[in-house]
């Protein structure tokens, strides 16, 4: 497998269920390595469920290749199929990714300050 991102698209990234409320997204780059975004979800009552996407991790040799955007971008098409709010607490989520979207009401963002989110988070 070519280690440029070119090569590599949301398509390309699978769903691991570790529980049923809990998984992660990958990315297959090699024979023994792999980007990761894990993420929980949050089930609320009377209101749509959160997932809170917790890290994402791209090895430091794929990394500069856009291998964490598109992992994201994999996330966020899952939460809007499933419509759900989406938390980003990753860093790389919050600060990096979310500035570069332009969000539209088919997918609410919200923080641990928010409302919805004190009995799960």
């Amino acid at each position: 497998m070519s280690t440029s991102a070119t090569k590599y698209s949301t398509n390309d990234v699978k769903l691991r269920k570790s529980e049923e409320n809990a998984g992660m997204f990958y990315l297959p780059l090699s024979d023994t390595a792999e980007g990761t975004c894990d993420f929980v979800l949050y089930p609320q009552a009377g209101s749509p469920t959160v997932m809170s996407l917790n890290h994402v991790i791209v090895p430091k040799e794929f990394g500069g290749k856009g291998l964490a955007q598109i992992l994201c971008a994999k996330a966020f098409d899952f939460a809007k199929q499933n419509k759900y709010k989406i938390y980003p607490q990753c860093p790389y989520v919050r600060d990096r990714y979310v500035p570069t979207l332009q969000l539209k009401e088919d997918i609410e963002l919200v923080t641990n300050t928010n409302p919805a989110l004190k009995s799960g988070l």
